[in-house]
């Protein structure tokens, strides 16, 4: 300003001197004293400020050394401006991450802003919203500040730099003085302004003194800041620098300063709340397209808590669901939906009037040709193709598990304009999920949370009948492929028929995966041999004898429902299928193949007996069975379970009892007994089918709700040296 106003009075002077006095000249004269008048003022005020550093008045303690990790309050007063902030800050160099509360006295708003330096990217969340900002080099930013190392990567600033106090700032011991009533240590240095012309900053801190008795040695009290500073502005929490510079003074007090590190959560986005603009480009983990799980569902919002079972099977294009009290499978193969509650089965068409409904347009799709509906790829329902713009938001304890978390806004229900917040999260690499066969798996989903984007930032209000919070917790998920027939669908049919036949020299360890991949496989063979659909091959158990292995199996008639109309034919009638399941064994061509190994095993020719009154067996000797053993001497033994009744028999004949078990070839169905059977059986060893699950807890509406679910200023106050105090 001086500078400036003696130029324009020395050209006043030359003008005047020429004697070309005019009425610009003049206008010259008043711009010169206006300015000259601002220097006065200027002086007037103090603002000539210069940093000096008086000799030491006493000898120096040792520097205080500052922990890298803690939390402090501060009350920031930008003296030359004439307003207070406050702010919490938590600072975590070891962890490289950083977060600023505070709230503005000049808008009276709180604000968050979250740095993860790792994931080069910081949160900023004003009330309700959120939104990610990159962390890029030689920008400057409001927040703690940034280094880049020589490969690009991203660092908090080191608590030296971070405070710029430090021996390497040359501080000089200016004694003790009183600050809040606490004996303090002064220490002061200068350090060169960003605006160079031998300008420097004066900063002044003052820390307990060590004889003053404290949680925490050497505890920052107060720093004061002054000099003069480039003039800027603030444009997307980026300070621009502009033409001119200020005088400026800071004084920061610091207050319940504790060392140590913070808290995990306070480092994480709140929950429900969708930032906009990730920086991080992170795939969401792979989950294959056959899965089993437990899931326990949380409604925030009604206080209420059920649980669910299912099964996920896009291959097989199956889905198997249970509750407490209903259970059911949707099987999109065939395009039968089959309910099942204590007592009943419904079946119903899977036709595409489904997809008016949320729940199943989430979970079907129509197929490429339009006639029919598909199950969806699992990578859809979590949300993991292209079509959905997931974002990765961080890490994230959940259930006491480390995970990932994704975030995805989408639009449910779009005639409503339902926007829903969806909340992914996945076991950390580092943790080891073992499935139900003792296998490790990786990665796996533990929590999926959506929310209704109403209810986000407001959960003390009073919600709207659309508002929704929902919670699913993930429990025993297991990537390998589901065992079948959780659910016994047998009711849904007008008859059935047991069948038992023998497999020769087939493994004896069939336990976990393997039993559930055999039990598949099996079925797939008397499927084949019978000449109808597997939907109607039911209820397949394994049991050890001698050298080979006994196969019991269910075939079921055809749908009580007759209004249905299938994808595909369902095959043969009951008669038929059991003459040629026994005609396929007779002959030789019976053949189980284990898919893992390639190896495949023969029906024992004659060994097929069945309940089935119509049938006439075509062997003309029993099938030379080994005795079992019994479930104390061998573990891979299926326990002694009761076989289930077909939906045909009549009250008498429903007892498990009255069933028979395992026959001889040449005996009737209605003589056979443990006490007739040549091979001397009992009943409990030959007995062995599952039982259907017939559980108790969550209402239909819970499932549908389920599915529709799975688609569903930091402060100018950094200490020190700053690009553009203000």
């Amino acid at each position: 300003t001086t500078m400036l106003s003696f130029l324009l009075l020395f050209a006043l002077f030359i003008e005047v001197a020429r004697g070309h006095m005019t009425t610009a000249h003049c206008r010259t004269t008043m711009l010169s004293f206006l300015l000259l008048f601002a220097l006065f003022i200027e002086v007037a005020r103090g603002h000539n400020f210069s940093c000096t550093v008086p000799a030491p008045s006493a000898a120096a303690p040792p520097l205080p050394n500052i922990a890298n990790q803690f939390t402090t309050r501060v009350e920031a007063n930008i003296e030359n401006k004439g307003y207070t902030l406050s702010t919490v800050e938590y600072y975590d160099e070891p962890n490289n991450r950083g977060r600023l509360d505070f709230s503005d006295s000049r808008d009276g708003l709180p604000n968050t802003r979250i740095y993860t330096y790792t994931d080069k990217q910081w949160f900023d969340i004003n009330g309700t919203k959120c939104t990610a900002h990159r962390l890029v080099a030689n920008v400057s930013f409001r927040g703690f500040p940034v280094t880049f190392d020589t490969h690009g990567n991203a660092h908090i600033r080191g608590v030296a730099d971070l405070l710029q106090f430090g021996k390497k700032f040359n501080e000089t011991y200016l004694g003790r003085e009183e600050v809040r009533g606490i004996t303090a240590d002064h220490w002061r240095t200068c350090m060169p302004s960003d605006l160079g012309r031998n300008m420097s900053w004066q900063l002044d801190w003052y820390f307990t003194a060590a004889d003053w008795r404290t949680t925490i040695e050497g505890t920052p009290l107060r720093l004061v800041v002054e000099g003069f500073a480039q003039n800027g502005s603030i444009a997307n929490n980026v300070t621009q620098t502009t033409a001119g510079i200020h005088y400026f003074k800071h004084s920061y007090e610091f207050v319940f300063f504790t060392a140590g590190p913070p808290d995990n959560e306070l480092f994480q986005i709140p929950r429900g709340m969708f930032c906009d603009g990730s920086q991080v480009a992170k795939n969401v983990p792979p989950v294959p397209n056959q899965y089993s799980a437990r899931l326990q569902i949380v409604d925030a919002l009604n206080n209420t808590i059920s649980h669910f079972n299912e099964i996920y099977d896009s291959v097989n294009q199956q889905f198997w669901y249970s509750s407490p009290v209903f259970s059911g499978i949707q099987d999109f193969r065939i395009g039968v939906g089959f309910a099942m509650s204590p007592g009943t089965c419904n079946t119903y068409s899977l036709s595409s009037s489904l997809l008016q409904y949320p729940g199943e347009s989430n979970l079907a799709q129509v197929t490429p040709d339009k006639q029919h509906l598909q199950l969806r790829p699992v990578k859809d329902l979590f949300g993991i193709s292209n079509q959905f713009n997931v974002s990765y938001v961080g890490t994230r304890i959940v259930n006491d598990i480390p995970c990932e978390v994704f975030q995805e806004q989408r639009m449910d229900s779009p005639q409503l304009g339902n926007i829903t917040i969806v909340e992914l999260s996945f076991a950390q690499k580092s943790f080891t999920y073992f499935n139900r066969s003792n296998s490790p798996e990786y990665q796996v989903p533990v929590r999926f949370e959506q929310y209704s984007k109403d209810i986000v930032g407001r959960l003390l209000d009073p919600p709207s009948p659309s508002s929704f919070h929902q919670i699913f917790n993930i429990y025993e998920f297991d990537m390998t492929p589901p065992p079948l027939h959780n659910v016994d669908i047998g009711k849904c049919f007008d008859s059935s028929a047991n069948v038992w036949f023998r497999l020769d020299g087939a493994p004896k360890d069939i336990t976990g995966q393997n039993r559930n991949s055999f039990v598949r496989e099996c079925t797939d063979a008397v499927s084949k041999a019978a000449q109808v659909d597997r939907s109607r091959v039911t209820r397949v158990q394994l049991i050890p004898s001698g050298n080979g292995i006994l196969v019991q199996a269910t075939i079921q008639g055809f749908l009580n429902n007759t209004n249905i109309t299938t994808y595909i034919p369902l095959g043969a009638t009951l008669d038929t299928a059991v003459t040629n399941l026994n005609q396929t064994i007779n002959s030789g061509q019976l053949q189980v193949v284990r898919r893992a190994t390639q190896t495949s095993y023969s029906g024992v020719q004659g060994s097929l007996s069945t309940d089935l009154p119509s049938f006439q067996s075509c062997s003309s000797s029993s099938p030379s069975l080994s005795p079992l053993p019994s479930s104390s001497s061998s573990s891979s033994s299926p326990p002694s379970l009761p076989l289930l009744p077909s939906s045909s028999s009549s009250p008498s004949s429903s007892s498990p009892s009255s069933l028979p078990l395992l026959p001889s070839s040449s005996s009737s169905p209605s003589a056979a007994s443990p006490s007739s059977s040549s091979s001397g059986y009992t009943g409990g060893e030959m007995a062995a089918v599952a039982i259907a699950m017939l559980i108790v807890g969550l209402a239909i509406g819970s499932f549908v709700v389920f599915l529709v679910m799975r688609r569903r200023a930091t402060l100018e106050v950094s200490y020190g040296k700053h690009n553009n105090p203000v």
